[in-house]
């Protein structure tokens, strides 16, 4: 296993709200740090790579935090795998809903794309997670075993 970050943020739209609401969570979104980029599932540009800098402005202050978790071996190689994969609207709707009929196999929303990179999840699951079951997993960042 190896230690990664992962960044957890929440906006200010009705989405976010949404989220927050239905997983009684602090986070709306969630993405995972490579170097000095984020590699991030996001409507409507699927997956990308954002700057780590650019991540944090476009939330703000006190709208993120960082955290650590383990991934399996080859976790870089998935995250760059995955990498203009389209957003999963659907998929992201259909857990709000507690339903994984409207997903779609071919694109992930945040929470889905992080649980596929990290490799350490039931693979049957991972079209149910949200941002707010990856910060259960996870610790504050200078935590260690």
């Amino acid at each position: 296993m190896e230690k990664v970050q992962l960044i957890f943020a929440r906006g200010h739209s009705v989405g976010s709200y949404a989220i927050r609401l239905r997983y009684q969570s602090r986070w709306s979104h969630v993405a995972i740090i490579i170097g000095d980029m984020v590699h991030e599932a996001m409507h409507p540009d699927g997956v990308v790579k954002t700057p780590l800098q650019e991540f944090k402005d476009r939330y703000g202050d006190g709208n993120w935090e960082i955290s650590t978790a383990y991934a399996e071996p080859a976790w870089q190689l998935r995250a760059n795998g995955l990498l203009g994969l389209p957003y999963d609207w659907w998929g992201a709707v259909g857990i709000g809903f507690g339903t994984r009929k409207l997903d779609n196999p071919d694109a992930l929303w945040c929470s889905h794309h992080i649980g596929i990179i990290l490799g350490t999840l039931r693979p049957e699951r991972l079209n149910r997670l949200a941002p707010e079951h990856l910060w259960i997993v996870s610790q504050p960042l200078a935590w260690e075993l």
